[in-house]
């Protein structure tokens, strides 16, 4: 017998019936193919209908329709037939009138399945590790809702105590209700409107879902899955994942797709593409992985005396590859090295080449500030 299921079967199905089972894994339709299947969709409705009443679908919008459908051969299917009932009643539709009537691009997203767990997990280890500009990424592949957005938006890292504060106030207005919260949204009102402004990481968000928008959802890394079952262990997810907690230093590890790192950084690479790195520039990255509160203080000090507040060239994106040539450490591959110089220090791992790799990607080629005492 032959099943064909959505589900992950290593969570529906028992171990004893999962051993007497031959597992394929589907994968996605690729552009190609979904070009192909809508090609050969419209040539049935040519040959299904008189020449008089043929509708004409252009390379563009078969590029197009391809592209926003994101690996789904049914979402695929459905513009089209869209397309075509809009070009027979109007045959003067351009470009911009059917993308308008097909809408936003079909994001691959399953609330109970792999993927929700895969982009879970992705978000997570991003945070995790430090990686700001992953965890945007992860950020805006998963989430579409924002609450409390002005302070978050207009306000951000520069008073983050101004988000607490708005669902503070929220919370509070429901519990006292009209009119006695009056006083309650006039404070809140007063304090956002007084705070300093930042829109770095807002700015940094839009970057993040300008790339996700118009690239296809590329898979989780594998190192990033979780494998809380037998069969997701053999498949290897998470086998090469570097737990940062187990280190005495900072750790250089990829959390984003190898496909975005590769789009962003090559030569002639698009204005999209070159969205990441999303918050800009490096150096006002801080050394969060000290190996101690005195060290975090003593980064972050550094940190706000060096930029004090965001600038509008801050904003502006800049190239990875360049960005490494201007480094004091010279430069190195990006690909994750296997250690070399390993070593335990109270027992912790020490790697200095993956710490070598985290200053220069993460600290702009500065020495991370407790090198000294790993030696």
């Amino acid at each position: 017998m032959i099943f064909a299921t959505t589900e992950n079967p290593s969570f529906r199905l028992t171990t004893p019936l999962l051993s007497r089972c031959r597992l394929l894994k589907l994968t996605q339709h690729s552009s190609e193919d979904l070009k192909l299947i809508l090609e050969r969709a419209l040539a049935i409705e040519k040959a299904s209908c008189p020449p008089a009443a043929a509708v004409e679908v252009d390379a563009q919008m078969i590029d197009l329709l391809s592209n926003v459908a994101d690996g789904d051969a049914r979402v695929a299917l459905s513009h089209l037939e869209i397309v075509i009932n809009a070009l027979k009643r109007d045959p003067l539709l351009d470009h911009h009138a059917l993308k308008e009537l097909i809408g936003n691009k079909f994001l691959l997203y399953d609330r109970n399945g792999d993927n929700h767990y895969e982009l879970i997990s992705a978000l997570h280890k991003s945070i995790r590790g430090g990686d700001a500009d992953a965890g945007l990424y992860w950020l805006a592949r998963m989430l579409a809702r924002r609450l409390i957005r002005m302070a978050s938006e207009d306000i951000g890292q520069s008073n983050p105590m101004a988000l607490t504060q708005a669902v503070s106030a929220y919370q509070a207005t429901q519990l006292l209700g009209m009119p006695e919260c009056d006083c309650i949204l006039a404070q809140i009102v007063v304090m956002l409107a007084e705070s300093p402004k930042s829109v770095r990481t807002y700015k940094g968000y839009k970057r993040a879902k300008a790339l996700v928008n118009s690239l296809p959802s590329y898979p989780v890394p594998i190192h990033l899955r979780n494998a809380p079952t037998k069969m997701m262990s053999e498949l290897g997810y998470g086998a090469e994942y570097k737990y940062e907690p187990d280190y005495a230093h900072p750790i250089y590890q990829e959390f984003l797709p190898s496909e975005v790192l590769d789009r962003s950084t090559r030569n002639g690479a698009s204005e999209v593409d070159r969205n990441y790195p999303f918050l800009v520039p490096r150096s006002q990255r801080i050394d969060q992985q000290a190996s101690s509160p005195s060290d975090c203080a003593s980064s972050n000090h550094q940190h706000h005396q060096d930029h004090p507040t965001d600038t509008a060239d801050s904003l502006h994106p800049i190239n990875p590859a360049q960005n490494h040539h201007e480094s004091k450490l010279g430069d190195h591959p990006p690909a994750i090295s296997r250690p070399t110089h390993s070593s335990t220090k109270d027992g912790k791992l020490v790697d200095l080449d993956l710490l070598r790799q985290w200053e220069e990607h993460f600290n702009d080629g500065q020495p991370w500030t407790g090198r000294d005492r790993l030696q």
